[in-house]
């Protein structure tokens, strides 16, 4: 191509790319994982720290112990709320509808934010915070493809 020439950009054609597919498949599967798995924290908050001390755990779990110990209970419910968002978005991508970026990119910003007001001693992984970023930027890249 001569300097005149810019490739042309991609645009709605009403057929997923394997890449949107793919990101739209693991953040149905993250989401709706952790949706069950903060409604669970939720329905049971009272009981898990007793079941969860009377078990024989590593160190991951008792990190997992004591942040449940360290959090509202409102927290597991507005996560599950969130992931339930985010979910949402992803279906809304997969079927190419630009809102659903918008459902998602909030979700998970509030995700990173939320747990700064409702567990003590919070602090963002970066891990979890470069996944964020990275997701949200997958889908923006594959946003020419939705209308």
């Amino acid at each position: 191509m001569t300097d005149n020439q810019t490739e042309p950009k991609p645009q709605y054609t009403g057929k997923r790319s394997p890449a949107l597919t793919l990101t739209c498949l693991l953040t149905l599967l993250w989401s709706g994982f952790t949706l069950l798995g903060a409604l669970m924290a939720y329905g049971l908050y009272y009981d898990l720290p007793l079941i969860m001390q009377q078990a024989e755990y590593g160190d991951q779990e008792k990190l997992i112990l004591e942040m449940i110990q360290n959090s509202k209970r409102e927290f597991f419910l507005i996560i599950a709320l969130l992931n339930a968002l985010s979910f949402i978005g992803a279906i809304l991508m997969w079927k190419l509808k630009k809102v659903g970026f918008h459902f998602y990119t909030t979700a998970q910003l509030l995700i990173l934010v939320v747990p700064f007001f409702l567990v003590a001693g919070y602090s963002v992984s970066l891990p979890n915070a470069i996944i964020t970023v990275v997701f949200i930027a997958a889908y923006a890249v594959n946003m020419p493809q939705m209308r």
